[in-house]
């Protein structure tokens, strides 16, 4: 993500289901220019996200912005070309 100079205080980064409902919010330092985050694919709950349309939100004070993250099955693990 990139944040712009100007304003203060750390960014609110949530990811939403297709449905819009939250599956994770976390907390991202707020310095100005490039930062990045790593999602392990699971909801706050602890459950594994699956395949399907995921929309980021990435909030610092009154600046919002918005994207579509997809996430596809692994061909590997669905044609079964791993483990024995």
């Amino acid at each position: 993500y990139w944040i712009g100079a100007g304003g203060s205080g750390d960014g609110t980064l949530e990811i939403r289901s297709g449905d819009g409902s939250r599956v994770h919010r976390t907390t991202v330092p707020g310095n100005p220019g490039v930062g990045r985050y790593e999602w392990d694919y699971r909801f706050d709950g602890g459950e594994e996200a699956g395949p399907g349309t995921y929309h980021l939100t990435l909030s610092r004070g009154p600046a919002t912005s918005t994207t579509v993250l997809v996430v596809r099955e692994d061909p590997i693990l669905r044609d079964g070309l791993v483990g024995g």
